[in-house]
């Protein structure tokens, strides 16, 4: 077996760093973003900018990391100084100019207004710092607008690092605050409405009813955004469509569903991609849209739709591998197994953290001796991933090999009760 092991970017000719390290290197010391910055830590770059931007001036930033995904990244021999839970944690040696300055902000943010520590803590999230900011006192000033917006941001990292029904609890009465504030601007009230709508059309807040609800809000304020005025409204009403797209789906009603993205899209082609920050705004604003859109695509059979779809994310978001285990899963609906396997290969040499799934999926479309190869090679990349192991039980215990089945079992349910979640935290505000 044979994976695509060139990657698209240059890498030091004496690194001793693994590609992971170079492509999300943003999130791991606050080093500049590039274009080869996977989609998720385009965040860390766009939030590091509204540090020195006023309230009226920031980006929209719509993705967070994951729960787990620093820790997932730094779990190898070669970056594991770099995995911290605060800032001051990280060593000395490591800092960038920009990580210094994250350290002082932190250290006087005790001190500091809503505003600037609303914009802090904005930037702690994108670093997957969750648990320190979760450590961070409620603002006690409830008639500040500012305050309620930097309550949603604490509340959720809570809800992030904790995951009981209280704290999520809190979080949706934060945003409803939020949501029902005049003295914020429509952009952030919309922002709050659509985040609702999110969080109740999928996992334990599942309520349709209250969707419902949440998009009329949305609507609302929705109506009053004026893209000729501000580019940014074009992501307010792109991010808009695709959230309320969510109501008919719910219901079932799938064309509909297509027609609210067809809508999201329209506004997500007219942004912009002329400067950096344009050009990662509007790839955030893409990538979940497309991810969406492929989605629905398959679930009305339309796998040609489907495919261009993902395609399309593939080519603006290359770096980031879930795009590429998303291409093969698409071919793979569409029983194209060769090209199915090509594309879960592409996203090894992009490294943690969906490597070891990439192997995975690739072990699948291979026969015996080669599967069992592939998933030796993503347990190696990422001894804490428990699909490989099971993978790896069941193929060997069909070719006779009880004792490498045996292994595989047994290491998998040691790891299978702290597994979590992978995916990026639907974000309240930005």
């Amino acid at each position: 077996m044979e994976p695509f092991l060139r990657l698209p970017f240059d890498v030091p000719v004496k690194n001793t760093r693994p590609p992971e390290f170079h492509l999300w290197r943003p999130m791991l010391d606050l080093s500049d973003a590039d274009d080869a910055t996977p989609y998720s830590a385009l965040s860390t770059e766009l939030a590091y900018m509204n540090m020195r931007a006023t309230p009226e001036e920031r980006l929209p930033i719509q993705s967070r990391p994951g729960p787990s995904l620093r820790e997932r990244i730094t779990e190898s021999d070669s970056l594991r100084e770099y995995a911290c839970d605060t800032p001051s944690a990280l060593p000395a040696h490591l800092r960038t100019a920009r990580w210094r300055e994250l350290v002082d902000w932190c250290e006087e943010a005790e001190g500091a207004d809503p505003v600037h520590r609303g914009a802090l803590a904005s930037l702690l999230a994108s670093l997957g710092l969750y648990r320190y900011l979760a450590s961070w006192p409620l603002p006690d000033r409830p008639d500040d607008p500012h305050a309620l917006q930097l309550a949603v941001g604490l509340t959720h990292a809570r809800s992030v690092v904790d995951r009981t029904g209280s704290l999520l609890a809190s979080s949706v009465e934060a945003l409803e605050r939020v949501m029902n504030c005049g003295d914020l601007p429509p952009a952030t009230r919309l922002g709050a409405a659509t985040t609702l709508v999110v969080l109740h059309s999928q996992s334990r807040l599942k309520d349709v009813d209250r969707v419902t609800g949440y998009c009329r809000e949305a609507a609302r304020h929705a109506e009053v955004l004026d893209p000729g005025k501000d580019w940014r409204d074009l992501v307010h009403l792109s991010t808009y469509w695709r959230a309320v797209s969510f109501a008919p789906f719910l219901h079932g009603d799938l064309r509909e569903t297509d027609a609210q993205l067809d809508r999201a899209e329209a506004h997500a082609r007219r942004l912009s991609d002329g400067t950096p920050q344009e050009r990662w705004v509007r790839a955030q604003n893409f990538h979940p849209l497309l991810e969406t859109r492929t989605k629905v695509a398959t679930a009305l059979g339309d796998l040609d739709r489907a495919l261009a779809f993902s395609r399309e994310l593939r080519d603006r978001d290359w770096s980031d591998g879930k795009v590429h285990i998303q291409l093969g899963d698409v071919h793979r609906r569409r029983g194209e197994p060769e090209l199915a396997r090509d594309a879960y290969l592409a996203a090894v040499p992009l490294g943690a953290p969906f490597r070891a799934l990439a192997w995975s999926k690739a072990a699948q479309l291979s026969g015996d001796e080669d599967a069992v190869y592939a998933l030796m090679c993503a347990y190696r990349g990422d001894p804490r991933s428990v699909t490989p192991l099971l993978l790896q039980e069941r193929v060997s215990r069909a070719r006779g090999d009880d004792r490498l089945a045996d292994w595989a079992g047994r290491t998998a349910v040691s790891l299978r009760e702290d597994r979590i979640n992978e995916e990026a935290q639907c974000v309240p505000l930005s």
